[in-house]
């Protein structure tokens, strides 16, 4: 071999080598290494810069189909060998979305498949895990008990896992799968209903047991919920079922008001009475053609979804004396709740997605004024006025975030009054840049872009004030799930809510803390009635 032919030839096993290695560098930064966890070995992905470890798709629980349809969460089925989970697994059964239902474009909605195999959780964890394991955050997505996933593009993890956080979303039934009550189930398991909030439970254990696996710290985690997630956040809290799975709880949009008899109080704040839910379940099962418990196991599982009512939100929840023993209000106010810190807010437009909002007449006004605060109609009216027409559409949307800001306060003075922990509540301001459609305002959920970090998954025209935004209320919500406190250097002081000095964080082109509502407005929103 002459020196020039070994020359080349050793360049060329050089550049060989370098490939080589490339490729193994670049193997290895699409597959991290198995981890074991309940039921088996699991192995992920890397994201494409190698910064985050992604696992979508890890079953908690085993598939509740035939005979474990509308059985609390058994635990998960093994299987042989590492099993792969690089992508999400079907979402459960609703209406998947294929068009946009604005206000919330495809990035808010469910598009993956659906299934009744569905109860699977995604985690999301730095690469490079820092001095200790990580805080943990379980978010329990939105979707009104009727949609939704953990894989909806706007609750994506990586942004979190980024700044340290240890991200898990979940899947859990929806509408007749997790909802339905029936006197033939309380009879089979002692009670019915609320297959839900205990896959929510479910997936909360499975944490607690595997997350350390993970990178996380199963000793330091958050609950956080989203719209009808923060909602059952609410039962989360009053269940003796999910005590010590978490440590604090962020609630995002969070739910709004219903009325009673003796004023307006927070949605969720009841739950539905077992006899009157096993009644409602056992009607339309009949009304549907399903006289057994044996037909309706058998019945196709689409043909159960399209016929079930859509839950009431407020009642979604059923006292079933086990995972739910009173009515969500008494368990708080005797002190028997999960007394962990709480980060709650709303957004300025939560109701501006509702045809209404925003058209009020002055004589719908006035009617409104009559039929709900009957005791103070004139005190009422001077503080919201209308001169006419335009002057009450401003009045009706200021009437529903007073209320909906008075609702959170009220929650809040309920736990300080029977607990110890501290609230820490948010009004959100910032209307999203949307050109198109200006209409909606700051409408429910849209801070989760800001909070989470990703706003780059919504093609909307950022700028720099909804950035700096972004980056705040996200410092906010890491510190709170490393310490249950989201105050840290560089960032707004954030006050914990008192009855002494009842004020929330606003969050929009200025940050600071601001009263709940002046106190003439608190005084007579107090007073709605029936």
């Amino acid at each position: 071999m002459s020196e020039r032919t070994w020359r080349w030839s050793a360049v060329l096993g050089a550049c060989v080598t370098v490939a080589l290695a490339w490729q193994a560098t670049a193997m290895a930064q699409t597959a991290p290494a198995p981890v074991a966890v309940e039921g088996g070995t699991i192995q992920g992905r890397l994201s494409a810069d190698g910064m985050t470890v992604i696992h979508a798709g890890i079953p908690f629980a085993a598939p509740p189909v035939g005979d474990l349809r509308w059985r609390v969460p058994q635990p998960v089925r093994p299987w042989t060998g590492t099993r792969a989970t690089t992508s999400f697994a079907a979402g459960c059964m609703q209406a998947r979305a294929t068009t946009a239902r604005l206000p919330w474009t495809m990035e808010y909605l469910h598009q993956n498949d659906i299934s009744e195999d569905c109860l699977y959780l995604n985690v999301w964890a730095p690469a490079r895990p820092g001095s200790g394991p990580a805080p943990v955050i379980v978010f329990l997505h939105g979707g009104g008990n009727v949609e939704g996933s953990g894989g909806v593009p706007v609750y994506d993890g990586e942004s979190m896992a980024r700044r340290g956080i240890v991200f898990v979303t979940v899947n859990y039934r929806l509408g007749v799968f997790g909802l339905l009550a029936h006197p033939g189930l309380s009879e089979e398991a002692g009670a019915s209903g609320n297959y839900a909030f205990h896959d929510q439970i479910a997936a909360l254990r499975w944490v607690k047991a595997n997350i350390a696996a993970l990178g996380g710290d199963p000793a330091n985690v958050t609950v956080m919920g989203q719209s009808a997630g923060a909602g059952a956040i609410f039962v989360l809290n009053a269940s003796p079922l999910a005590r010590g799975l978490y440590a604090r709880a962020i609630l995002d949009s969070a739910p709004g008001t219903t009325i009673t008899n003796t004023g307006i109080r927070p949605a969720l704040a009841v739950g539905m009475p077992r006899a009157e839910a096993e009644q409602r379940g056992l009607t339309w099962a009949r009304q549907a053609g399903y006289e057994t418990l044996a037909a309706l196991r058998a019945a196709p599982a689409e043909a159960l979804r399209t016929s079930f009512p859509q839950p009431p939100s407020t009642v979604a929840a059923v006292i079933d004396g086990a995972l739910l023993p009173d009515r969500i209000a008494t368990v708080v106010a005797a002190g028997r709740h999960n007394d962990v810190p709480i980060l709650a807010g709303t957004n300025r437009d939560e109701r501006g997605s509702e045809a209404d909002y925003g058209t009020w007449t002055r004589a719908q006004l006035e009617e409104y004024a009559t039929r709900f605060y009957p005791f103070n109609r004139t005190a009422f009216l001077s503080l919201y006025p209308a001169a006419d027409d335009a002057a009450a559409r401003d009045a009706q949307r200021a009437v529903l975030r007073d209320e909906r800001r008075f609702a959170l306060a009220w929650l809040s003075q309920l736990r300080a009054g029977a607990g110890q922990a501290p609230s820490y509540l948010y009004f959100f301001d910032r209307v999203t840049p949307w050109p198109d459609q200006p209409r909606f305002g700051a409408f429910h959920s849209s801070e989760l872009p800001y909070a989470l970090g990703n706003q780059h998954v919504l093609d909307r025209p950022w700028t720099a004030l909804d950035r700096s935004l972004s980056a705040t209320m996200q410092g906010y919500y890491v510190n709170f799930a490393r310490s249950g406190d989201p105050n840290g250097p560089g960032l707004p002081a954030w006050k914990a809510f008192s009855a002494a000095s009842p004020q929330m964080m606003w969050l929009g082109e200025a940050v600071g803390m601001v009263d709940v509502l002046p106190a003439d407005r608190a005084a007579v929103v107090a007073e709605k009635r029936e």
